[in-house]
């Protein structure tokens, strides 16, 4: 039996597709904008985030420039992130190939991150919507 494009097991066999290319772009351009030396105040304490926990500057724009990166690469989906909670980006669909659903730590480690502790990630995991 051959796996169509649909097929849920191609999928997460699959392991160099376009989407995980995106997705690790994404990954890259929040890594980048969360170690830029130039940045300012990424230690800042902004708010309560999703997860009740205190969310500072690196881990909002960790997760506005993931999200814009996939919505700039023409992904769409569901996001649960840690720092704002359920998100859509484009328009999902069950039918459409690169529709995904997402959950997202912007920046796994944020105390460290704080302390300057070089010791953190981003924690990303995502399937078909």
């Amino acid at each position: 039996m051959e796996a169509s494009k649909g097929d849920i097991t191609m999928w997460l066999y699959d392991s160099i597709d376009e989407i995980d290319l995106k997705i690790n772009k994404a990954l890259n351009r929040a890594k980048r904008a969360v170690t830029n030396p130039s940045e300012n105040n990424m230690k800042e304490k902004l708010s309560i985030n999703a997860a009740g926990q205190i969310a500072i500057r690196a881990d909002v724009v960790a997760e506005t420039v993931f999200l814009d990166t996939l919505s700039s690469e023409g992904l769409t989906g569901v996001m649960y992130s840690e720092e704002s909670g359920v998100k859509k980006f484009g328009n999902p669909s069950e039918s459409q190939a690169d529709s995904i659903i997402l959950l997202l730590d912007p920046l796994d480690g944020s105390q460290n991150y704080q302390k300057g502790i070089p010791f953190g990630c981003i924690s990303v995991a995502y399937g078909p919507y």
